[in-house]
């Protein structure tokens, strides 16, 4: 049987949500180390194509980019305890 749900709490519901897209991160925000970020850029594993900028500039991620890069971050100490145990 199909129920019927209200889906007008919805709106309400997103009022006292963040709006992930607006919300950025700096790398120490997640503990990524600048080194490790710029060999994934340097191997094209970012998710959208990050401009350089002029001097020293702080990189700011979106929330969808930081939940990528600490995935990137876990399975590199996946692979660092899988070649340790060989």
């Amino acid at each position: 049987m199909l129920e019927e749900y209200d889906l007008t709490a919805l709106g309400e519901i997103e009022k006292y949500l963040p709006d992930f897209d607006q919300m950025e991160f700096a790398l120490m925000d997640i503990d990524i180390p600048a080194h490790l970020f710029l060999n994934w850029k340097k191997s094209d594993l970012l998710l959208k194509n990050i401009e350089e900028t002029e001097g020293r500039k702080w990189v700011r991620i979106t929330y969808t980019e930081a939940i990528w890069l600490k995935f990137l971050q876990k399975i590199r100490e996946y692979e660092f305890i899988k070649n340790k145990l060989k």
